[in-house]
């Protein structure tokens, strides 16, 4: 057996198979590209065989998935980082429409309207079920008041039996008192 080439000449070999990968060359292209080009395996004198430029597509592919992933985490926390500033300075200046148009923003970029599920584990076993995603009909959370989601978070909470019928407090905010208006409203 041979000597290993050094690492100089495989990154070398590499860019040069990226090169031709990404010009779109199929592996038979690139072992001849490179046969023509003239660049042979420095140990043998001999073009480059296919199962090595296999290997080094397959090794790059898996570079490139990897760098892509972290890329998009990269963005996407620089993106999330941003956001949050602006929600903040909205907050600061009192204005509730950018606050709302901004929380719209994060939860298509994070997929947060996307159903979610609990599992809850007290006295027995309790699967709660729940999408924010609005059925035809429903109160629709984007325009309600601070007040009326806190009543709407509550009587969620109520209906899955997380917490009792007679003391809602949600943010500190009694909830029981705007239930009992609405039911004498009724």
């Amino acid at each position: 057996m041979g000597r290993q080439p050094n690492a100089a000449i495989v990154a070398a070999r590499r860019q040069k198979v990226a090169h031709l990968l990404l010009r779109g060359l199929k592996q038979r292209e690139i072992e001849r590209a490179l046969a023509t080009q003239k660049i042979y395996n420095p140990q043998t004198r001999k073009p480059w065989s296919l199962g090595t430029i296999n290997a080094d597509i397959q090794l790059m592919e898996e570079e490139w998935r990897q760098q892509a992933v972290q890329d998009l985490a990269d963005r996407k926390s620089r993106v999330a980082a941003e956001l949050e500033y602006l929600r903040r300075s909205a907050w600061a200046d009192g204005d509730l429409e950018l606050v709302r148009k901004l929380l719209k923003d994060e939860r298509d970029m994070f997929g947060l309207d996307e159903p979610i599920e609990v599992s809850l584990r007290a006295s027995g076993s309790v699967d709660v079920n729940h999408s924010i995603n609005q059925p035809e009909g429903d109160p629709i959370v984007d325009d309600m008041s601070e007040e009326e989601l806190d009543y709407f978070i509550a009587n969620m909470l109520t209906k899955v039996e997380i917490a009792p019928l007679d003391q809602n407090i949600i943010e500190g905010e009694l909830v029981r008192e705007a239930h009992e208006e609405s039911v004498l409203e009724n």
